[in-house]
């Protein structure tokens, strides 16, 4: 019987990658988004994939998803909650709705997708949960909502960690550098120079880079690995700011 894996945000960037790599990898994968043309799309490009149109910010539709998953094939072994969204401001340029958004997106959907999962995790004493997270947690300028997030998604990552190593469930975060990705589209070649200066390869991530190192924490490679932060592209104790430079 196939491991089954669960991809929020799967349509397109960092997401797809996951996806795509742990259906190579033998997974059956569930991969869903909000946007119902990239769902077409991605379900065009990959029939391997279960590709699904849902809100991820919806607590019944999120319920309703997973449950659909346990009825049809009695688990999930890994969940990846990867959607995500980041618009620029400061806190006095951010909009309330700006704000609220963000947070949706990036911090409740991969809640509501962790208590969705977890019960029938603990049921069976296992199971793994990879959050895809950013330098930008560290500290940013200009993005006050997706950096305040980011840090939200980090501890909640480490607050699965804590609360269920009892149970088997392993938990960590994969700190996703400077990645071409649709989310960073608006930045300049140069910026994308400097990033890679920050980079031991010398150039910057490719979505699947990212998607590697989620396939490893999903391996048994990894069983005694849970509450880590795995930096790709981006050195530990640093963030990196919207002018291409690693700052501490």
């Amino acid at each position: 019987m196939p491991r089954v894996a669960v991809v929020s945000g799967g349509t397109s960037g960092i997401g797809r990658a996951v996806a795509v790599r742990l259906a190579a990898d033998g997974f059956e994968v569930v991969a869903f988004g909000s946007d119902r043309e990239r769902v077409a799309r991605l379900r065009d490009a990959h029939p391997e994939l279960d590709a699904r149109c849902v809100d991820v910010t919806d607590a019944d539709a999120v319920h309703a998803l997973v449950a659909d998953v346990h009825a049809r094939s009695g688990r999930v072994d890994v969940l990846c909650p990867a959607a995500g969204i980041k618009h620029p401001g400061g806190v006095a340029d951010t909009a309330v709705e700006t704000w609220d958004r963000t947070f949706a997106v990036n911090v409740r959907g991969a809640f509501l997708l962790t208590r969705a999962v977890l019960p029938g995790m603990v049921r069976r004493r296992s199971g793994c949960i990879v959050y895809i997270g950013s330098p930008s947690a560290r500290g940013g300028v200009d993005h006050a909502a997706y950096v305040s997030s980011k840090g939200a998604l980090h501890a909640l990552a480490m607050a699965v960690a804590l609360d269920h190593v009892g149970d088997r469930i392993r938990a960590n975060t994969v700190v996703a550098g400077a990645t071409r990705t649709g989310m960073n589209r608006r930045r300049p070649e140069a910026v994308f120079a400097r990033l890679a200066e920050g980079n031991a390869a010398g150039r910057v991530n490719e979505p699947e880079d990212v998607a590697n190192v989620v396939a490893f924490l999903a391996s048994p490679a990894a069983e005694t690995i849970s509450g880590a932060c795995i930096d790709v592209g981006a050195f530990a104790g640093q963030g990196v700011l919207d002018d291409g430079k690693a700052h501490p």
